[in-house]
């Protein structure tokens, strides 16, 4: 299963369960260096990962590259390592590896997403995701995107239980590879999600 969608389903059960939210220290230490900037040295403003945005910690961001170092992302320091293999409704299975940092209220991730053939475009990730969540779909909205030549999408999910997605799917190696870099968590805290996405965007650099 998607890193997102665990952390989405870790949500519900929390919520279920009365959990408090608190946030677990991540087990795998991460450099901390300087916020990815833009090229005109800009960076979107600091952002937190808590559900009291004005008095959470601001997360340092550290640069991250996948294992065969075709690209680098900035996540927060202390993103974990996953890999995982999602089975869908045909039987074909689709490889994903990245990291994420997570706690009780959202995540902020990068992932590779390998289909076991080639695909039309990118949106075939979104597809999956959507057919294989296993959640609500309240409202989606999808655009063109082109970074260094590569032709995407950047997309808006807005779940059930009040659960806001975004994410950036870009094609990394031929046409059944994807980048993806998303950030999900509550809607009321929509301007950190955003934050953090331009972020994500930002900080995403090609070999």
């Amino acid at each position: 299963m998607l890193a997102t969608l665990v952390v989405l389903s870790s949500m519900t059960a929390t919520a279920c369960a009365g959990g408090d939210g608190a946030a677990e220290a991540a087990s795998t230490p991460s450099p901390t260096l300087d916020t990815p900037t833009a090229p005109d040295g800009t960076v979107p403003p600091p952002v937190t990962h808590s559900p009291a945005a004005t008095a959470g910690p601001v997360l340092e961001w550290a640069p991250i590259w996948d294992a065969s170092e075709r690209v680098s992302v900035g996540l927060p320091a202390g993103a974990e390592a996953f890999e995982s293999t999602v089975t869908l409704n045909d039987g074909s299975e689709i490889a994903v590896t990245g990291y994420a940092v997570s706690d009780d209220e959202g995540a902020i991730a990068f992932e590779i997403a390998t289909a076991p053939s080639p695909r039309d475009g990118v949106e075939w990730y979104l597809d999956m995701l959507l057919e294989q969540g296993g959640v609500d779909i309240e409202n989606s909205t999808v655009r063109p995107v082109e970074v260094g030549g590569r032709a995407g999408v950047d997309a808006e999910l807005v779940l059930g239980d009040g659960v806001l997605m975004l994410l950036r799917v870009l094609p990394l190696d031929g046409d059944h590879e994807v980048l993806v870099v998303d950030t999900i968590g509550p809607s009321t805290e929509r301007e950190r999600l955003e934050s953090e996405f331009a972020r994500l965007t930002i900080g995403t650099f090609f070999a």
